[in-house]
């Protein structure tokens, strides 16, 4: 026992259990054979030495305990046993409180319990599930299409705004261009170049453009 403890220090009481009953179990394996089983292995040493024959099973008894609890807690920390039924444990526990706390799920076993209504039990909360959070897509979703199509209609807005403003400036031009062909160019440009010829600045300027030129005289 005082081998099992050094190994079950901070573990669970499930796994302390566990080695405590192992350990008995050897125990009680080794010292199963009675005295009168060593006679009969062995008459003659029996015979001539009764006392060390009881001895002797006892020592042989609690060697081969001690050789199995030696082994056996090897093989346990091999595979790790103690973290396994630890957990094992904890789930245990865990599942023990939930049942007294809360009602037992929709795919707990009961009698008569078809399997096609414990599958739905379990798959029908995944679906459900499921379903909530696709619906919150599709909620984000359209509020991103409405965010897209207010910012849209904005746009269409301003294009529309624009549109009219160049159109107002082309009728503009239009009118003006009109306006501009409908006058009596001939008529102007008649009526300028006389009144560049009345000009005296005009006269003065162009007879100096008409005089003949001619080199200047050196001076004395």
């Amino acid at each position: 026992m005082a081998e099992a403890s050094e190994h079950t220090v901070g573990k669970s009481k499930r796994y302390i259990n566990f080695v405590n009953a192992f350990q008995h179990t050897a125990q009680n394996a080794t010292t199963r054979w009675t005295y009168d089983d060593v006679c009969a292995c062995f008459p003659s040493y029996c015979a001539e030495a009764s006392e060390q024959a009881a001895e002797l099973r006892v020592d042989v008894g609690k060697m081969m305990a001690a050789q199995i609890a030696e082994h056996s807690q090897r093989y346990l920390d091999g595979y790790n046993a103690g973290s396994a039924i630890d957990s094992l444990h904890d789930a245990a526990t865990t599942a023990k409180s939930r049942d007294l706390n809360s009602p037992p799920p929709k795919d707990a076993w009961r009698p008569n319990l078809e399997p096609r209504a414990v599958v739905r039990a379990r798959i029908a909360p995944l679906l459900e599930s499921e379903q909530q959070r696709m619906l919150q897509i599709l909620q984000e979703l359209e509020e991103e299409n409405a965010e897209l199509a207010a910012q849209l209609d904005t746009n269409n807005a301003a294009k529309a705004e624009a549109d009219e403003a160049v159109t107002k400036m082309l009728d503009g031009l239009d009118k003006a261009v009109n306006k501009w062909s409908s006058l009596p160019l001939a008529d102007i440009e008649t009526w300028a170049i006389d009144a560049l010829e009345t000009q005296p600045l005009h006269s003065a300027w162009h007879g100096q453009l008409n005089a003949p030129q001619t080199d200047p005289q050196p001076t004395a």
